[in-house]
């Protein structure tokens, strides 16, 4: 049985329609950039799955999954979320596991990307030893949830399928470091900066502009992870590590 949750519902509908709009916008200037140049059914499937995505988040929000009501964490809106995204990723017969990430196999030169990877965990244990935001208090439940769902619900979505339907809605691509960039590369990292930034407090817009501007940076980090080693795993492994390795230091 589920649990109803109605604690802040208002603002996070405000700040799922925000985003959605804000999707609608970018992917729209576009359209109009690129004078035309779309493929017109990946463009509204795009849309689609974006809608599913919020849909799903919000359903979480709405309804605890009693395991987890007693949380300070959001875990059923991210556990929604993620199953709403392997269905999708299921059923829809032009979306394919490989493409979305969901494998093992390797790109070319792919040992660049896992470097890299090893790089910004040393790094992100420095940065965690020298200034640690949190201190581990026994809070399990938080680092749980750190080490899991961040890390695998937004890389399945961010730079996983949305990034994939957003590369063939527009279908070019140039090189970042020698890995391929294109227009999903651009967006689903403003969109994740957004994500992060945008919030409402009892109807009131606010944006923070450094954590927004820190988590495109980011995200700009983990796509292009993705985009080199040619599977989700080193973009979830960073993103897990960066978000628990704070709360251990």
């Amino acid at each position: 049985m589920l649990r109803q949750s109605g604690v802040g519902m208002s603002d996070k509908v405000l700040e799922g329609l925000s985003s959605f709009g804000l999707f609608g916008i970018f992917m729209a200037a576009i359209v109009l950039f690129r004078k035309g140049q779309v493929r017109t059914p990946y463009f509204f499937l795009s849309l689609a799955v974006f809608a599913i995505y919020q849909a799903a988040y919000e359903i979480g929000r709405r309804w605890d999954i009693p395991f987890f009501e007693p949380s300070a964490w959001n875990w059923s809106a991210k556990i929604y979320a993620l199953a709403a995204l392997l269905i999708i990723i299921a059923i829809v017969p032009v979306i394919d596991r490989q493409s979305v990430g969901l494998t093992l196999r390797r790109a070319q030169g792919a040992w660049q990307g896992w470097l890299a990877v090893i790089m910004l965990m040393a790094a992100f244990t420095f940065a965690a030893g020298q200034f640690p935001p949190e201190r581990f208090d026994g809070d399990w439940d938080a680092l749980a949830f750190q080490l899991t769902m961040p890390g695998l619900e937004e890389e399945l979505f961010f730079r996983g399928l949305l990034l994939l339907l957003i590369d063939r809605t527009f279908e070019t691509s140039s090189r970042v470091f020698g890995a391929p960039f294109g227009w999903g590369a651009l967006l689903t990292s403003i969109m994740f900066g957004l994500a992060h930034g945008v919030g409402f407090s009892d109807g009131v817009f606010s944006f923070g502009l450094a954590h927004a501007g820190y988590t495109f940076l980011g995200a700009l980090v983990l796509v292009w992870l993705r985009a080199k080693t040619g599977n989700l795993l080193a973009p979830v492994l960073v993103h897990s590590f960066g978000n628990s390795i704070f709360y251990v230091m």
